[in-house]
């Protein structure tokens, strides 16, 4: 199997991770790796009338680094998110990176909150 397929196969474990824990709080996944006018997003979900736009950086076995995330992949999110308030009616959206360290023995989900450009 190529590094290739095993680092997609990575992404989408991460994903589904981040996935579960938001389920388990209450919010309902609208959408995995969601295509809008504006571009793609990891992860949509939706609680009430909130939106949370979700990034996902998955490693293994050594923590995911927060600087993997370039600004201008910020600002990219933040039109994603102004996109799905606006196509969802929303009252309100928020971004976040979420950094996945997975191990054989433990998995570590970092929530970081991205603030509006």
């Amino acid at each position: 199997m190529s590094p290739q397929v095993n680092k997609h196969r990575l992404g989408l474990q991460g994903e589904a991770l981040v996935a579960a824990e938001m389920k388990h709080k209450g919010w309902t996944i609208a959408g995995q790796r969601l295509r809008c006018a504006a571009g793609e997003a990891d992860l949509f979900a939706l609680q009430g009338r909130s939106g949370w736009v979700v990034e996902v950086k998955t490693s293994w076995g050594r923590p995911a680094q927060a600087d993997r995330l370039p600004w201008r992949r910020q600002q990219h999110l933040w039109r994603v998110a102004e996109t799905l308030l606006w196509d969802f009616d929303l009252d309100r959206v928020q971004v976040s990176l979420v950094l996945v360290s997975l191990a054989s023995h433990r998995q570590r989900l970092r929530w970081i909150t991205l603030d509006p450009f």
